[in-house]
């Protein structure tokens, strides 16, 4: 019922229209949408010990189905945000979830899930995106990512991707903020439809990322966790 209302003030069919026509995605409508105070659809998938409404799958499903009736696009930008943060939620540890989980929650982050690639798609196995060791002191002290993926949604406006590379011990999903040097999204696609909803290549040129932002802080469970 929140949804419908919220998209009879906000999101007319002329505005749904317009923004399809210009192949231009809403980010005013979407920060809005994470607003607590307006809607917080966003809280949905992240647990109440971090700020969010523990929904379930069956939650996530009855949400996306009601913001498609509204707009594919719309739905699709929100459901992103959800499954960007499924690395995390599966496999992060507790103080991975602690910090990121809740600064999602309490900053409305948009978040994309940055597996597939130009070459491989969604065959995972082919991962050609590397992840090298950086040791300092002797020490692992982060992980230089370069590759490129491809048909990410949100991948252009996203604040945080959760991002699938090979390394050393496997397949490992690592935490990216947008602002890290050496990592950028590409323009945003032309599609034929769904054209709320942001969908962008991505290119890393030996983006350093912490080691603590290695979810799970094992290598090799990526994989797993997707």
């Amino acid at each position: 019922d929140s949804l419908r209302e919220y998209a009879k003030r906000r999101l007319p069919f002329d505005f749904i229209r317009r923004h399809d026509a210009d192949n231009e995605f809403p980010a005013e409508i979407l920060k809005e949408m994470y607003d607590p105070t307006v809607l917080g659809v966003h809280l949905l998938m992240i647990p109440t010990r971090y700020g969010g409404g523990s929904g379930g799958t069956y939650d996530i499903y009855r949400v996306c189905e009601a913001l498609a009736h509204i707009d594919l696009g719309i739905a699709t930008s929100v459901f992103a945000t959800f499954l960007g943060t499924d690395p995390l939620n599966v496999g992060g540890t507790e103080e991975q979830k602690e910090k990121w989980l809740k600064r999602i929650a309490e900053e409305r982050l948009l978040v994309a899930y940055a597996a597939t690639e130009p070459d491989a798609g969604s065959d995972l196995v082919n991962l050609k995106t590397r992840a090298e060791h950086v040791i300092k002191n002797g020490k692992l002290a982060g992980y230089c990512l370069t590759g490129a993926k491809q048909w990410i949604s949100n991948g252009g406006v996203a604040d945080v991707y959760t991002v699938l590379a090979l390394a050393p011990g496997g397949p490992s999903w690592f935490i990216v903020e947008r602002d890290m040097e050496g990592f950028s999204p590409n323009k945003h696609e032309d599609k034929h439809g769904i054209r709320l909803s942001n969908t962008a290549g991505l290119s890393l040129d030996n983006v350093y990322v912490p080691a603590e932002n290695l979810i799970g802080l094992e290598e090799g469970k990526g994989l797993l966790q997707a």
